[in-house]
């Protein structure tokens, strides 16, 4: 009904779902990996799907990381046998940092940076992350929530 459902991730967060529900495996497939590895068959990142989303975990890493975490994220998405769709998206979820930002938003990008140099951005660093990873912007989704979804499709 709605097509492949996949979540990616480390693996050892892979075998904690490993006791869902027969039904709830049925809908979702989990695949273990590293999208940092030297390649892109050493990631185990899937390949050629139309839609790839990354949901809170570009903060964790310094802007080289994530601009090598996207651009894994880009390779995947093109290597297909066939031409990729104009319609392929990268979806970026994260908070994004504005001057009207809550004592929360900004304590946590000072943990983030003090844990592991990540750090929570403003829409114009992360336009710029994703631009440099080959992305182009298509649209900007603001959540009611403390996230925002940056919609871009690869530069063919």
């Amino acid at each position: 009904m709605y097509g492949l459902r996949l979540n990616f991730n480390f693996y050892f967060l892979c075998q904690m779902w490993s006791n869902l529900s027969p039904s709830a495996q049925a809908r979702v497939s989990f695949v273990g990996g590293d999208f940092l590895a030297g390649t892109l068959e050493d990631s185990k990142l899937p390949s050629g799907h139309s839609s790839y989303i990354i949901r809170n975990a570009l903060h964790n890493w310094t802007d080289d990381v994530v601009v090598s975490i996207l651009r894994r994220i880009r390779e995947a998405m093109l290597a297909t046998p066939t031409k990729p769709s104009a319609n392929s998206r990268l979806f970026v979820c994260e908070m994004l940092l504005a001057k009207n930002n809550t004592t929360f938003m900004r304590s946590t990008s000072m943990h983030l940076l003090t844990l592991n140099k990540g750090r929570t951005r403003t829409k114009d660093e992360m336009f710029r992350l994703v631009g440099e990873s080959g992305f182009e912007i298509v649209a900007v989704h603001k959540m009611r929530a403390v996230s925002t979804i940056i919609e871009a499709r690869p530069f063919t």
